[in-house]
C-alpha cells in the first residue's frame, strides 16, 4: 500500500508540473478507454485485496474511444480509483465501470464509504483542498488528487461530477465524447484542444 501511495504521489507531482507549465493540450490521439480501465483495475486490484476492500470493474466488452492526451486522463482515473479505496473502510465496495451510450462515455467511480460531508462538497476539485475526515485518515496526502482530475477533465472538455450517492457512499463521473464513427488516428493529430 505503500509503495502504491509513493508511487501515486510521485505521478501527481509529475501531472502538476506538466499541467503548469502548458497551458493546453496541443495533441490528442485516439485512447481505448475499455483497455485503460483494464491497466488502472490491475494497478489497483493488489492494493484493494490488501486493504479488505471488494474492487470490482466493467467494461462493454469492447474498444470505447476518445480523443485526448492517454497519460493525462489515465492519471485523473488512478485518483479517482485511489481515492475510492483510501477513504473507504475494510469490506467496503469500490466499482470502475466504463459506459458508453450513442456518442458519449461515462466512467463511474463508486464506493460505499463514509462519503462527502455536505459542507465540503463544493471545495472538492480545489488545489490542495483536504477535507478534515481525509486529513485525520491520511495526514501526508497533499490534496492533488481531485485537482488533477478535474483540470484533465477541463482540458479535454470532459465533465467530472462528483457527489454523494443516494444509499450512501460516494461516487465520481468522468464523462465526455466518444470518437466520431471512421475518424482515424491521423486525423486528430493537429487538432488543438483549448483549456
Amino acid at each position: 500500500q505503500e509503495t502504491q501511495y509513493i508511487a501515486s504521489l510521485l505521478a501527481n507531482l509529475e501531472a502538476v508540473s506538466r499541467l503548469e507549465s502548458e497551458p493546453a493540450l496541443h495533441e490528442r490521439h485516439p485512447v481505448d478507454l475499455a483497455d485503460l480501465v483494464e491497466r488502472v483495475a490491475a494497478r489497483h486490484r493488489g492494493v484493494a485485496s490488501g486493504m479488505g476492500v471488494d474492487f470490482n470493474h466493467s467494461t462493454p466488452g469492447q474498444p470505447v474511444w476518445a480523443d485526448g492526451d492517454v497519460t493525462l486522463i489515465e492519471q485523473a482515473l488512478n485518483n479517482l480509483v485511489h481515492n475510492a479505496l483510501q477513504y473507504n473502510h475494510a469490506g467496503g465496495h469500490v466499482a470502475l465501470v466504463l459506459e458508453a451510450r450513442e456518442d458519449r462515455f461515462a466512467l463511474r467511480v463508486s464506493d460505499d464509504g463514509p462519503g462527502i460531508a455536505d459542507k465540503d462538497l463544493a471545495r472538492l476539485g480545489e488545489s490542495r483542498f483536504r477535507s478534515e475526515d481525509a486529513r485525520s485518515r491520511r495526514p501526508d496526502g497533499m490534496g492533488l488528487g481531485l485537482s488533477i482530475a478535474q483540470d484533465v477533465a477541463r482540458r479535454h472538455g470532459f465533465t467530472l461530477t462528483l457527489g454523494n450517492r443516494p444509499g450512501g457512499g460516494f461516487e465520481a463521473v468522468l464523462g465526455g465524447e466518444t470518437r466520431a464513427r471512421g475518424k482515424t488516428g491521423e486525423d486528430s493529430k493537429s487538432e488543438v484542444l483549448r483549456p
